[in-house]
């Protein structure tokens, strides 16, 4: 009994005298920060700091050693110091957050405070806190400088556009190459034709509560080393890890449990007086509320020799349209992230995550089968009653009134089912080693390597009932497509230290390569006998059935030497190989340079105010490139026809074997800078860039002589020219008022603001050898052409109304005309691509671009007693204009009423209209227009000029300024972690609540819905039409998270 006695008072003395670190951590003001997290360099041993800033770690030191803290907002600081307690870290904020290291390059980083190229880094992490996202794009709306993303409609889990800078060239889609923790994703959007123009985005699959940090390399000067397709930037997305270190109450895990409840509601709302629909009451009956429910769960933690994360997530949330079962997105996510330790030279990372996606979509966009065409094409019809007899008006004559479900009624509009699953899996392994080789040259040697996978499996169902009416379908149809995509990514590589006195440098050699397969397979039956048997086989006819498959690689090798001398200049000069399967058999090497060059100014010009904490001129260039498609390199394709004389194989697509990639160059100038204000007024710190991109080499088509045969399709070649530039500034401001009048953390206040302009302009289709001619978009509204930025409205214009010259009568519109000078000094032009036979004839005319030039964003952030802030983000967009072919296509139906009424005036609805409008014009006995009325000459003159602008024969009449100004997120939320703390509640470490708002407010001329939104999805060749499309929702949130 005494020698277990004996053993419980050891153990219990050895517990009670166990070796520790002990301080405080405070801020410039000597205010403790609460959850800073110190860690002693060189080990996995660290903690967090507690309510009064002291900390804990289970460290017994031998000499001297070194702590590290940082925290969020603030410059990380390390002592040296051979003390076990009382340490005391100062901490100054970071309002530049120069500290922070972020990628530049592949197997590349540096702190923020010395790269040599813009780079842009989102802590997801912090959004999440307070505010709750559907999908990234919601993440980045607004929060990085240079960059535009724009939800194409208000589907859930639909596909939305990056547009990073100035356009990024001539080819491709203009997106981003997309790596989850090194993966290269599947950055797509799909959908059947049936749906009109929406489709389904893979990048929706994304859970934004796991992500922690996105960085963004926005052209050439940046991505170079990531090769071809870096041209329109690499988006680096980062997911949430595990970290090892103690927290304050002991605990070496963090469990967090958030719950979110919401709305999305409409941001628009249709009248009659604003919009001139007769039917805006059914539009907005329509458009109803849509629930948002959202559960996740997750752990992270860690030891000496290993790290997690866990995460388990349900998300459910519905869209506008009334029918909800046909618009919502319901999102399953599991991920688990592991680091291992195995050795001190040596770790592990595991990268894993799963999501299976069901979301349904409404038929709009350019359908008659959906809710909006339904109700905003609203025809004059008789009227029927309950007993579904046709209504009389006292002379026996049917009463007519605007009635909406012209195309389909709202029983069989609620009935489509459209539905995508998707099921997939994203994940990575990664290694890290650096060998023991017994060499003093090598004993910094790293050696990486990488294998991830993005692997999904898409099923699409469209399903309409053969119980129900579609015009075009009698008796009900089922179709069904299933895509598979898997892209397997691959990376080894080595970077190795070395210092030449004072210079240092790091040179590093990586190899990249990609395998995508893709498989699709879809079928179509019509002619059901009963709803009751859905199965596809069942249908009678077989009216479609194709399947879909490629597979292709490419990659890359890139060697990087990053020079460092004296912590004061930067240089990093970068080569990468490219290959690729797209590329032509017969093409040339494909090469990408890039040189950087950084100075910390602050760092060397002694002279300098103290005041001046950072001044860093930044220059660099670089090179990237735009495969071709996939078959453009084929010479000969063929495909198999059949007809009446039997099968046989036929030309698809003539292609080129010299083809190469599209070539960018960029060259990136600018400065960085951070300022102390003196008295406690703040910091400031500035991002100001210029750019200039020219892209050569573009891939055009060109058309092959009758006589070869070779008409199969245009043969691709290496010939298009294009330039682009823009500048990029990014201003923040961050106080702490509270230290003003003595009283630190009471107030603080974060202020950003940042504004960016963008110019493209397409210099050449051609070599001089052959006429290139204009590109169009699939509606002849916008055209990639010499001379005028890419993608520009492009059209005929109508200056008004043509009168005739004995009667001044309405005859029709005035057309701009072809002048002497015009036709004297651009006569190739006008007759090349505008349309134009001679003096006094229509051309078409630059009308505006398709795109913003210019886009600003200011954010507020004020945080009360540390524990309640405040968060709201502006952002304006001005320069493109926006097609409302909704409004347009509703004068066919007679929908749309000052057209209509404007009609009546000019007389053309007889002497007494329904509209009782005042009538400008006398009639003859016989409802003949004979003459204006006298006094009316100039209201007469005015409302024919407004008619002919109404004139939906002309696209320009409905082109539309859409610039705007737009209140985007504003957020309220509260931490009670110190509330509980105060209650000796220690079981639960923070309770977090907020409420936040979306798209709260928007200010624009634009007289549609959304002037942001695109029928035609996210990655078509035509932008900013709206036609039939549905609004993005404002969104309103609940959340609350219980961390223990």
């Amino acid at each position: 009994m005494r020698k277990y006695i004996f053993v419980v008072s050891y153990i219990l003395i050895l517990s009670t005298t166990r070796a520790t670190v002990t301080g405080v951590v405070n801020d410039e003001n000597g205010a403790p920060l609460w959850g800073a997290n110190v860690m002693v360099e060189g080990t996995n041993l660290g903690a967090a700091t507690g309510e009064d800033g002291k900390f804990t770690i289970d460290y017994e030191p031998t000499g001297e050693y070194v702590l590290v803290a940082s925290y969020i907002g603030y410059k990380k600081t390390s002592i040296t110091t051979s003390a076990a307690s009382d340490n005391v870290i100062s901490l100054s904020s970071d309002v530049f957050s120069s500290q922070e290291v972020v990628v530049t390059g592949m197997a590349s980083e540096r702190s923020i405070g010395n790269t040599e190229v813009s780079v842009s880094r989102l802590n997801a992490s912090d959004l999440t806190d307070v505010n709750n996202f559907s999908d990234m794009s919601q993440m980045l709306y607004g929060k990085v400088s240079g960059v535009d993303i724009r939800k194409s409609s208000g589907n859930v889990g639909g596909g939305w556009r990056f547009d990073v800078r100035a356009g990024g060239g001539l080819n491709g889609d203009e997106q981003p190459v997309i790596y989850l923790d090194g993966v290269r994703l599947d950055n797509d959007e799909y959908s059947t034709s049936w749906t009109g123009g929406q489709g389904f985005s893979t990048l929706a699959d994304l859970n934004p509560e796991d992500i922690e940090s996105i960085e963004i390399l926005k052209g050439p000067a940046g991505a170079t080393s990531y090769g071809t397709n870096g041209s329109n930037g690499v988006v680096l997305i980062t997911t949430k890890k595990g970290l090892g270190y103690e927290r304050a109450d002991g605990r070496n895990y963090t469990m967090k449990y958030k719950n979110v409840t919401g709305q999305n509601e409409p941001s628009y709302k249709y009248s009659i007086e604003k919009d001139g629909y007769y039917s805006a009451e059914d539009i907005n009956a329509v458009l109803t509320p849509g629930d948002i429910r959202q559960d996740h769960f997750s752990i992270a933690g860690g030891t000496a020799n290993a790290n997690y994360y866990i995460s388990l997530d349900n998300r459910y949330e519905e869209g506008l349209t009334i029918e909800k079962k046909n618009n919502y997105m319901d999102r399953k996510n599991v991920r688990v992230n592991l680091d291992i330790f195995p050795a001190k030279n040596f770790n592990i990372s595991v990268s894993s995550g799963y999501t299976q996606n069901k979301r349904t979509m409404p038929m709009n966009d350019n359908n008659i089968f959906g809710w909006i065409g339904n109700t905003v094409f609203a025809p004059k019809r008789p009227v029927y009653d309950s007993n579904d007899e046709m209504v009389l008006d006292e002379d026996g004559d049917p009463v007519l009134d605007w009635q909406p479900y012209y195309f389909t009624d709202s029983v069989s509009v609620a009935g489509v089912e459209y539905d995508a699953m998707s099921k997939r899996f994203m994940g990575s392994i990664s290694l890290n080693y650096t060998p023991s080789l017994g060499i003093d040259f090598l004993k910094d040697l790293k050696i990486h390597g990488r294998i991830g996978i993005d692997d999904s499996h898409n099923r699409e169902d469209n399903t309409y009932r053969p119980d129900l009416f579609y015009s075009v379908i009698p008796a009900g149809s089922r179709y069904a497509y299933v895509r598979q995509n898997q892209e397997l990514s691959y990376e080894v590589g080595g970077s190795l230290p070395w210092n030449i006195g004072p210079v240092g440098v790091v040179s590093s050699y990586t190899v990249q390569s990609f395998d995508r397969r893709y498989e699709g397979f879809g079928i179509e039956k019509q002619n059901f006998i009963t709803p009751a048997i859905a199965n596809i086989g069942a249908g009678e006819e077989l009216t479609f059935g194709d399947e879909d498959f490629y597979h292709a690689r490419d990659g890359g090798s890139v060697i990087t030497n990053e020079v460092n001398f004296r912590d004061q200049f930067y240089m990093t000069l970068s080569n990468r190989s490219d290959f690729g399967s797209m590329i032509g058999a017969e093409a040339a090497n494909v090469q990408y340079n890039g040189m950087r060059l950084g100075w910390r100014a602050d760092e060397t010009l002694s002279f300098l105010p103290s005041f001046i904490t950072m001044l860093k001129p930044r220059w660099a260039y670089g090179e990237s490139g735009v495969l071709p498609g996939l078959r453009d390199n084929i010479e000969l394709l063929w495909e198999s026809e059949s007809g009446g004389a039997g099968s046989g194989g036929v030309l698809s697509e003539i292609g080129n074997t010299m083809i190469k990639p599209e070539k960018i160059e960029e060259t990136e100038i600018g400065f960085d800078a951070e300022v102390y204000l003196p008295g406690n007024l703040g910091a400031l710190s500035f991002e100001f860039t210029s750019y200039e991109q020219n892209a050569s080499e573009s891939l055009v088509g060109i058309e092959n002589s009758p006589s070869t045969g070779l008409t199969a399709s245009e043969m691709p070649v290496n010939v298009g020219e294009m330039k682009m530039n823009g500048t990029e500034l990014l201003i923040k401001y961050s106080n702490d008022i509270g230290a003003l009048i003595g009283i630190p953390n009471v107030l603080k206040t974060d202020i950003s603001y940042s504004t960016s302009h963008n110019e493209n302009e397409v210099v050449s289709l051609d070599d001089g050898q052959f006429d290139g001619q204009p590109i169009y978009d699939g509606f002849d509204l916008q055209v990639i052409q010499p001379g005028l930025s890419k993608y520009s409205w492009y059209n005929f214009d109508v200056l008004g109304a043509s009168f005739d010259q004995t009667t001044g009568l309405y005859t029709g519109v005035q057309m701009d005309t072809v002048t002497q000078a015009m036709w004297s000094e651009n006569q190739d032009y006008l007759e090349r691509y505008a349309g134009a036979t001679g003096v006094g004839s229509p051309y078409k005319k630059f009308l505006g671009l398709s795109a913003p030039s210019d886009i600003s964003y200011l954010s507020l952030n004020v945080e009360i007693m540390r524990d309640f802030k405040v968060y709201a983000l502006w952002d304006w967009k001005s320069g493109m204009m926006m097609q409302n072919d909704t409004k347009s296509f509703s004068l066919y139906f007679g929908a749309y009423q000052p057209r209509n009424d404007a009609g009546d005036q000019l007389g053309f609805g007889g002497p007494d209209p329904e509209s009782d409008v005042e009538v400008l014009v006398d009639h003859d006995e016989y409802g003949n227009i004979t003459g204006i009325k006298s006094g009316k000459e100039q209201a007469y003159e005015d409302v024919a000029n407004s008619y002919a602008k109404m004139d939906n024969a002309y696209p320009d009449n409905y082109l539309r300024d859409a610039s705007f100004s737009k209140l985007r997120e504003l957020s309220f939320s509260y931490s009670a972690g110190s509330l509980l703390r105060r209650f000796g509640l220690d079981l639960v470490n923070n309770i977090h609540v907020y409420y936040s708002i979306q798209n709260v407010w928007t200010k624009t001329d634009y007289d549609g819905p959304d002037p942001e939104i695109n029928w035609s999805g996210a990655d078509a060749s035509e932008r900013g039409q709206d036609f039939l499309t549905l609004q993005n929702p404002k969104t309103h949130t609940i959340g609350i998270t219980v961390t223990f």
